[in-house]
Formats: C-alpha cells, structure tokens, sequence
C-alpha cells in the first residue's frame, strides 16, 4: 500500500492545538494532524463513541482530541505524567488513570491510540498482541513508531544507551539545557527506544495479529534530527516545511515516522 499523503499543518492552524505543547514541534504536531485526519477518516465510516490512548505521556494528544469532542480515556503507567495530565487537562470527556493496558478493558472502546510507544517497551510484539487479542472485532487502531534505521535513530542512538545509568541520564538533561531542547511527551526521562523498526517487521506485527492496514503516512525526511538536536524554534519555519514535502514525494522506507490506521478483522 502506498502511503497516504497529507498536507503540512503549520502552527496555530488548528483550534485543537491551543491543548497542546505541539503546536510549537512540527514533527509532533504533524503527527497529531494525522492522527486527528484518521479519526475523522473511520468517522466517515461509522461512528466512533470512545478512544483509548496508552501511554499518554503528558497528555499532548489526548487532550487535544477531548477537545474536539471525542469521549476519551488515556492510561500510562508513569504516575508523574499522569499527575502533569491531570493538572493539565480541562475536559470533562477525557479520564486519566495511572494503569498498564493489560489492566484496562480494552474490548470496549472503538479506538486504540498506540503513538511512540512500541519503541520503548521490552517485549514489543508481546505487548501489542497482547492488547489487539482483547480489541473487539471491527475496532480501529491507530499507531505510530519512528523508522528504526533512519539518520535520526542512528545518531542518537548512544543517547539512548546514556539514559540507562543515572549518571548518563544527568549527562542528557545538562546536552538538553546546552541545546535548548526539552522532553514534550513524558515525564519520565529515563526511556530509551529499545526496539528500532523497520516497515517489514511492523508488517509483519499486522499480518501475524490479522489486522487489515487501511492507510498509512509516512513523514519528515531530515527534519526530526533537527528537531531532536535544537530547538524547533530556533530553526527556520521553513526549514520543517519544505522537509515535510519533500517526505511526501520520497518512498516510505526514507522517512522518518510512520502511522498506521488498521482496523481488526
């Protein structure tokens, strides 16, 4: 399946990114945007009454889809991010609990989000098997994972090794302050990508799991190591711009995030 192409969202060019610190990270708020055009995308097919969000973080996307008027629960199973969530959040229609998925009842919502998750977690089939084996039939999953073997992966990669001993960790908070770049999507700093994918082997997740991939994105090209190196706001605009459609002409296998909507069988 060839990818879906989607068009640039520039900053403060949707009301829902007044809820979050995306707005200002074009990698991130671009993923939103597609994640938010996949919704509206099985909206057009049947109604969608409830979404599950694992592994929230901080809540940069929940919040903005509770904004939009969706009824939603989000989970993790960091306590302090839940705790920024909590204080974050103004919306009467999204829950937040401190809990791991297989403590959730997975079965009773129309929609899974699973956005820069696999990644982090030790057994990472295990993990998504385990929650689209209590998805009911017909329910949508939305997932996200950076491209394991990009420039981006690569050179950060010994970063990653770093956040495994406190005082690597406390090397990577003094290269943050240096760079003038921070943590967006969690408070819990020590997680390093212990997975690196390939769209063979998230292919394989899908097939062996037999869900039906419906449509997929595939974006940035060189702008996520930018972005993960400086400060977005000290980058020109334009910069994330012109990255971004030059992603939408490149084969997905050159870029570097991809999302998933698949729907189980």
């Amino acid at each position: 399946m060839k990818p879906t192409q989607f068009n640039y969202l520039s900053e403060e060019s949707a009301p829902y990114l007044r809820y979050t610190d995306f707005a200002g990270s074009p990698l991130n708020r671009n993923r939103l945007s597609c994640i938010v055009g996949m919704l509206e995308a099985c909206e057009a097919t049947e109604s969608i009454h409830s979404i599950l969000e694992v592994g929230c973080g901080i809540g940069n996307i929940c919040i903005p889809l509770a904004s939009l008027g969706y009824d939603v629960k989000a989970i993790d199973i960091d306590g302090a991010s839940t705790e920024i969530m909590l204080w974050k959040n103004p919306f009467d229609n999204l829950r937040v609990e401190t809990l791991a998925v297989e403590d959730e009842d997975v079965g009773s919502y129309d929609v899974i989000v699973l956005t820069e998750v696999l990644e982090h977690v030790p057994n990472a089939e295990d993990f998504f098997r385990n929650i689209v084996r209590r998805m009911r039939p017909g329910t949508w999953m939305i997932l996200t994972v950076p491209k394991g073997y990009g420039l981006c992966e690569l050179v950060l990669r010994p970063g990653y090794s770093l956040k495994r001993s406190g005082k690597g960790l406390e090397m990577i908070k003094i290269i943050r302050r240096m760079l003038g770049t921070r943590e967006l999507t969690t408070a819990n700093v020590q997680t390093p990508h212990l997975h690196f994918f390939t769209l063979k082997r998230i292919n394989g997740f899908f097939e062996r799991n037999h869900l039906q991939l419906i449509s997929f994105h595939s974006i940035f090209f060189l702008w996520v190591l930018l972005e993960s190196l400086f400060s977005a706001n000290r980058l020109p605009a334009s910069m994330a711009r012109w990255d971004y459609l030059l992603s939408q002409k490149l084969a997905p296998a050159f870029c570097a995030n991809w999302i998933f909507l698949q729907k189980t069988e």
